[in-house]
């Protein structure tokens, strides 16, 4: 008959389960860079500049309050169509200021 298996007694206490994530609203990228909202900015005022550029026909994206490429696309279209000439894609205060008059 064989011997019963031996147990050896934990030495270490077992790892720590990884972090939780923050919660949403910590994980949004600041809603502009120092230029203005662009590509990776999320927050009220991204949402709010996809809620113009969807009033102009420009935006058909969703309304997420997220600046991806399709926010960007709409942008530059804007600004060459009102010849606002900040960098491209960049929601500057020209271009806010632009698309506040163009969708009121």
């Amino acid at each position: 008959m064989a011997p019963p298996p031996t147990t050896r007694a934990a030495t270490s206490p077992p790892p720590a389960p990884p972090a939780s994530p923050p919660p949403t609203h910590e994980r949004h990228r600041p809603s502009s860079g120092p230029d203005g909202p662009r590509v990776g900015s999320s927050g009220p005022e991204v949402l709010e500049v996809q809620v113009m550029l969807q009033r102009l026909g420009l935006y058909e994206g969703p309304l997420d309050g997220e600046f991806g490429e399709s926010t960007e696309l709409a942008v530059i279209q804007f600004q060459w169509s009102v010849r606002v000439f900040e960098r491209p894609g960049v929601c500057g205060p020209l271009t806010l200021a632009a698309l506040r008059e163009a969708s009121a």
